[in-house]
C-alpha cells in the first residue's frame, strides 16, 4: 500500500497573540496565524509583495507550550500537517477551514533565552522525523542535542553568556 505525505513547514511571524482555550473534554488547544510573505520584481522591475496566512492549532501539551512563549510579531518555523473541517456559522450555512495543525514550533530570532527553543509535544520515536528536525534546528540556531533516558535536551549558551538546557518532553 502506498502511504501519502501531508506535511507543512512554514517561517512566518505571528499576526496576533495565541489564544488558548479548552475542549468539553478539558483538552487545551491554541490557535494563532502566520503570516508568510515573499517578493519579486515584475520584468518592467516594479517590486510586488504577497503575504500569506496560515490558521495554526496546537493542541495538548503543545497548546500550552505555545501560549506561554508565543506573542504576536514573533518570527517561528511551525511543522505540522493541513487539515480541513467544517463547521455550521451562526447562520446555519456550512463554513470549511484548512489549517495547520502543529507538531512543532521553533521560535526564531528573538533574543536571550527564547531564542531557538524547540516547542513539541511528541517523543522521540525511530521512525519519527523529530530527530532530523532537531537536529537541524539545532544546526540553525548553535545548539547541542543529547539524548537522556529517551528524551531530548537541546543545550546551548545564551547571550548574555550562561548556559540554557532545554528538555522535550
Amino acid at each position: 500500500m502506498t502511504r501519502g505525505l501531508n506535511k507543512v513547514m512554514i517561517i512566518g511571524h505571528l499576526g496576533r497573540d495565541p489564544e488558548m482555550r479548552y475542549t468539553p473534554s478539558g483538552r487545551p488547544v491554541t490557535t494563532f496565524t502566520v503570516a508568510t510573505s515573499r517578493s519579486w520584481n515584475t520584468a518592467d522591475g516594479e517590486r510586488h509583495t504577497e503575504t500569506e496566512w496560515f490558521n495554526v492549532v496546537a493542541w495538548s501539551n503543545l497548546a500550552e507550550i505555545c501560549k506561554q512563549y508565543l506573542a504576536k510579531d514573533r518570527l517561528v518555523y511551525v511543522e505540522g500537517r493541513l487539515q480541513t473541517r467544517s463547521y455550521e456559522d451562526k447562520d446555519g450555512k456550512k463554513v470549511y477551514t484548512t489549517e495547520v495543525v502543529a507538531e512543532d514550533v521553533i521560535l526564531l530570532g528573538g533574543r536571550g533565552a527564547d531564542a531557538g527553543v524547540l516547542l513539541t509535544d511528541r517523543r522521540l520515536a525511530g521512525s519519527d522525523t523529530l530527530a532530523t528536525s532537531m537536529a537541524l534546528a539545532a544546526a540553525v540556531i548553535g545548539l547541542t542535542i543529547m539524548i537522556v533516558g529517551g528524551r531530548a535536551v537541546l543545550a546551548g549558551r545564551m547571550t548574555t553568556g550562561g548556559l540554557v538546557l532545554f528538555t522535550i518532553y
